[in-house]
């Protein structure tokens, strides 16, 4: 994935806080987001996210995942079905 894109992906998951959201990852996971904290490595253009942290969802057990915005490959709204990112290839869309 470029630069661009993996910083495109991570403006989408920042936007979509307290939205669902499920991300597929390059290894073919996939995982429901909520809510991420983000950050840089040093001298890393590639940000670490952890998602499902906080705020907490009241009676809701939710997984915390961690993966770096280099491997997200597509983001969904599982609501509504639509597609926020999607690598074609030239991880744009």
């Amino acid at each position: 994935m470029t630069n661009a894109s993996h910083t495109r992906a991570l403006q989408i998951l920042k936007r979509r806080c307290g939205e669902w959201s499920e991300v597929w990852l390059r290894d073919g996971r996939h995982v429901r987001v909520l809510n991420i904290a983000w950050g840089h490595d040093l001298g890393d253009p590639v940000a670490h996210v952890t998602t499902n942290i906080s705020p907490s969802l009241a009676g809701a057990d939710l997984p915390v995942d961690f993966f770096q915005t280099d491997e997200v490959v597509r983001i969904i709204d599982p609501e509504i079905g639509a597609v926020w990112f999607d690598t074609d290839g030239d991880g744009r869309r």
